[in-house]
């Protein structure tokens, strides 16, 4: 690869938001089992991964979505919530 040429697009950032979704996911499972399966929890945990995104300054938000990804940040929230939640969300 040209240190001068970057790499850019969907292709690039699925894995790493794929990974990250799984890691808040298993996050929130560990601290709460208790939270099953349901529907609300993915759209908890994809709250989470866009909540904790650190936007870039001087990008439109057309070029960089939520942001760049937090991991630590997310994965903290997701057991915040979890342990808050009770059994369900």
């Amino acid at each position: 690869m040209n240190s001068n040429h970057v790499e850019s697009g969907t292709s690039f950032a699925v894995p790493y938001v794929c990974a990250n979704l799984s890691l808040i996911l298993e996050a929130m499972l560990k601290a709460n089992p208790r939270l099953g399966n349901s529907p609300a929890l993915f759209d908890r945990v994809v709250q989470i991964l866009q909540g904790t995104a650190t936007r870039l300054p001087n990008y439109p938000v057309a070029a960089q979505g939520a942001g760049v990804i937090n991991p630590e940040a997310a994965v903290a929230q997701a057991f915040q919530v979890a342990n808050r939640s009770g059994a369900r969300l």
